[in-house]
C-alpha cells in the first residue's frame, strides 16, 4: 500500500515543526515584554498624576516601545518567510488570524490610556534607525 496521506498534500509539515516552536517563543516573548512595558506605563502613569514622573522615564518608554515594535516586526517577518518556504499551511492560517485578530487588539487597547507617556514620533524615528 502506497503512503498517501491526502490528495490534497499533508497538512502538516514535520519539517516545520522548529519553525512553529521559534515563531510560539517569538510571539510568547513579545507578550512578556508587553507585560514589562504596561508595568512602566502604569507606573509612570501613577507617577505623573501625582506630578513626580522619573527623568529617564520618557527614554525608557520610547525604548520598550521601540523594542515592542521590533518585536512585531520580527513575527510579521517570521510568518512571511514560514508562508514562503512552508506554503499556507493550517498553522500559519492559524497563528497569524489569532496574532491580528487578538494579540494586536489587545496591545492597540491596553496601550489606549498612555498614549500621553508615548513620544511615537521619537519611538518611529528611533525604530526606523535601526
Amino acid at each position: 500500500m502506497s503512503n498517501v496521506v491526502s490528495i490534497f498534500g499533508e497538512f502538516q509539515n514535520p519539517e516545520a515543526k522548529e519553525h512553529e516552536k521559534i515563531i510560539n517563543a517569538e510571539v510568547k516573548e513579545s507578550l512578556e515584554h508587553f507585560s514589562d512595558l504596561m508595568e512602566n506605563l502604569i507606573h509612570e502613569h501613577f507617577r505623573s498624576k501625582n506630578n513626580k514622573r522619573h527623568i529617564r522615564s520618557k527614554v525608557v518608554i520610547t525604548e520598550a516601545v521601540v523594542m515592542h515594535m521590533s518585536y512585531v516586526g520580527l513575527i510579521e517577518v517570521m510568518f512571511e518567510e514560514y508562508e514562503i518556504i512552508f506554503g499556507a499551511t493550517k498553522y500559519i492560517k492559524g497563528k497569524r488570524a489569532y496574532f491580528y485578530s487578538r494579540i494586536m487588539p489587545f496591545f492597540e487597547k491596553s496601550l489606549e490610556k498612555y498614549n500621553y507617556l508615548i513620544d511615537m514620533n521619537e519611538c518611529l524615528k528611533k525604530y526606523n534607525s535601526y
